[in-house]
């Protein structure tokens, strides 16, 4: 045979076979599971998420997680929780063995309920820690958090490739009640679940929540440059309609430090209440003295 015909249907064949090839790994389906894949197997320790209503009336939740780059173990969260035009911060800080909550939540709090005439009280709560239960904390392992996003990232790869699309910034998919009810059931089974110890009732109560549900939608984006993914629901219950917008996105940093509270800065519950005490006492003494200057 011709030595020009065989070499060129080798590379014919080789031709078809790649662009066979490109096709079906650069579909949407494949781009958006890729992309998934990727960021939670990332050595990221940095996380920002935010969680709102789409027309921003209810409550807002905005924050994020820092792992220090050298001792995995130093974990902080801060969480900013806003409502009714009013924000309380919940700042989290834990290692291996204890974990640290700011009493300035409880401060932040005090405020939203109108107790904003104590400037000695915010101070003293703004640099006060409290140990709480480290167990409930430890039991969640970050590695088996990535380990189960990857079991989920399998879910995703299971499903009809006509639900994933091509958008702006990314790849997206979008899950029906059907859809929605299996992931939650994949959920379920994942090792972070079993080791929260969710009761079978509230596994329920979400299943029959979502049947409640008239024609949900569930959609999840992920960006096709960097670490992001970005989910929107909306269903109508009871008539009335609900839309919420979650995103997480992840990054890198080789300086990230989580510095632990020092010890003057961690109080006993006992210590904290004698302290909340003598400054609302204060208070309450030099309201009676400037009272009785009238």
């Amino acid at each position: 045979m011709n030595k020009k015909i065989v070499v060129g249907s080798v590379i014919a064949v080789a031709a078809v076979a790649g662009g066979i090839g490109y096709g079906v790994t650069h579909t949407a389906k494949s781009q958006f599971a890729s992309h998934m894949m990727s960021m939670f197997k990332s050595d990221d320790n940095v996380y920002k998420f935010s969680l709102n209503s789409a027309d921003k009336s209810d409550m807002r939740v905005s924050g994020k997680v820092l792992q220090d780059a050298k001792k995995a173990s130093n974990i902080a969260l801060t969480a900013d929780v806003t409502s009714d035009g009013q924000t309380a911060t919940y700042d989290l800080k834990k290692n291996a063995k204890h974990t640290y909550v700011s009493a300035g939540f409880l401060g932040d709090i005090m405020k939203m309920d109108g107790a904003s005439d104590i400037p000695d009280l915010a101070k003293v709560l703004e640099n006060t820690w409290l140990e709480t239960d480290n167990k409930s904390y430890s039991k969640i392992n970050p590695e088996d958090v990535k380990k189960d996003a990857q079991t989920m990232t399998k879910w995703f790869t299971d499903l009809d490739g006509k639900k994933f699309k091509k958008v702006d910034g990314g790849y997206q998919v979008t899950l029906n009640k059907a859809d929605y009810k299996s992931f939650v059931g994949a959920l379920k089974k994942t090792e972070t679940a079993q080791t929260m110890n969710v009761k079978a009732d509230t596994w329920e109560d979400i299943t029959a929540s979502i049947d409640d549900m008239e024609n949900p939608k569930l959609t999840v984006t992920m960006a096709d440059k960097g670490h992001q993914v970005k989910v929107a629901s909306e269903a109508v219950v009871e008539g009335k309609k609900a839309a919420f917008n979650t995103q997480l996105t992840t990054t890198r940093k080789d300086d990230q430090t989580v510095k632990m509270p020092t010890s003057e800065e961690i109080k006993t519950q006992k210590e904290f209440t004698n302290i909340i005490t003598a400054v609302i006492m204060q208070y309450a003494f030099q309201q009676m003295g400037s009272d009785s200057d009238y």
